[in-house]
């Protein structure tokens, strides 16, 4: 019947030496033990809880068959030879005659590794939500909020206590609360909500913007009976997002009123070199063309009346009016770009515009003109 057993079970003798193991032992310990030598444990090392080394003559078994006192629930790790650790739980007994005297023990090892390494990674998980900066609500998926970490305490203001028992709108803005029922229909469908972002409001009453994660929770048969909420405070990140928003406004108004000025520039550019134009073409139709029709009126006159060597009159009026548009045509092109702009600079080529613009027209003119080593465009 021991045999059958499935959990690891060995008798010993009044001295703690091995006289039966079951096939269950045999895997629990990763070896095979040998009768009437291993004493008072199948196993192959022992450690208490904390790690530290166990004797074998230490154990629960030797204490009861030493002491006569029986000691269960001592968790205990059993180390195999092959170095693979195991939890477990020892239930020793003591095997009587019938007169009453010990004649040896009985062991169950009862094998708790699953229920330790889940303990462990609930309280790895706790120790993470509990020191986690967000924070972390699960609720029923009555809206009735089933836990609260240090992380909602500080965000939102209210203890644990306060928190747990109330409804999931303690801490929604009144007009928000329906935006909680739709969530609460996409939970019970089995969704996962990711970096939602709303606005949520603390015990003191003032709101402030949140992203949330919201993923249901679901029982062994895999129905949803809660779900859990993230929640994360993007207070600061809104506040750069608008002031970078506000930068580009600002921006794009400078550049919108920089292209109104270059526009505005670029239009009176126009204006002048249109204005310009029609200066040169009236000063060239004026008196460079005026001079033109005149020598061709007297070298018609020459050709006509067949003088063309006789006539120094003529010829002396057509020589003239060569030197005219020579002139004239020196006068526009000085004017147009005048030559001491590149040789002598700015300060030389105006004073030789204003005193030449003085002399043809006869108008006094002055220039005032800052001093040439204090003007950077002069140089």
């Amino acid at each position: 019947m021991i045999d059958a057993l499935p959990a690891a079970i060995y008798t010993t003798d009044v001295e703690g030496r091995l006289t039966h193991f079951n096939p269950a032992a045999v895997d629990f310990s990763g070896r095979v033990p040998e009768l009437g030598t291993d004493q008072w444990c199948v196993s192959w090392k022992l450690f208490r809880p904390e790690g530290t080394p166990l004797r074998h003559d230490e154990c629960p078994m030797a204490v009861a068959l030493k002491e006569g006192r029986i000691v269960d629930g001592a968790e205990t790790i059993a180390e195999r030879p092959d170095g693979n650790r195991i939890w477990f739980v020892p239930y020793p007994r003591l095997l009587r005659d019938a007169e009453g005297r010990t004649v040896g023990g009985i062991n169950m090892l009862l094998d708790i590794t699953d229920r330790k390494q889940a303990e462990r990674a609930t309280s790895l998980l706790a120790a993470i939500v509990d020191s986690s900066e967000d924070a972390i609500i699960s609720k029923s998926l009555d809206g009735i909020i089933t836990s609260w970490n240090e992380g909602a305490v500080r965000m939102f203001g209210y203890t644990a206590e306060e928190a747990v028992g109330q409804h999931i709108t303690l801490i929604i803005p009144p007009h928000l609360r329906e935006e909680e029922a739709t969530i609460l229909k996409r939970l019970r469908r089995g969704e996962r909500i990711e970096h939602f972002e709303t606005i949520r409001m603390r015990k003191n009453g003032t709101v402030f913007d949140i992203s949330l994660t919201i993923s249901p929770l679901k029982d062994a048969s895999g129905r949803v009976v809660g779900a859990s909420k993230v929640a994360r405070d993007i207070t600061d990140r809104k506040k750069s997002e608008d002031a970078l928003r506000q930068s580009h406004a600002n921006l794009e108004h400078m550049v919108e009123q920089r292209t109104s000025v270059l526009r505005a520039l670029y239009s009176r550019l126009l204006l002048a070199q249109d204005d310009e134009r029609r200066r040169v073409a009236r000063e060239l139709h004026d008196s460079v063309g005026q001079y033109l029709c005149n020598l061709k009126i007297n070298l018609t006159r020459m050709n006509d009346s067949g003088q063309q060597s006789s006539s120094p009159q003529l010829l002396s009026e057509c020589l003239m009016a060569v030197d005219e548009c020579i002139s004239e045509t020196r006068t526009i092109s000085h004017l147009l770009h005048p030559p001491l702009l590149d040789e002598a600079g700015l300060w030389s080529a105006a004073r030789w515009y204003v005193d030449g613009f003085a002399e043809r027209s006869g108008i006094q003119t002055e220039l005032d003109f800052p001093p040439w080593h204090s003007c950077a465009i002069c140089r």
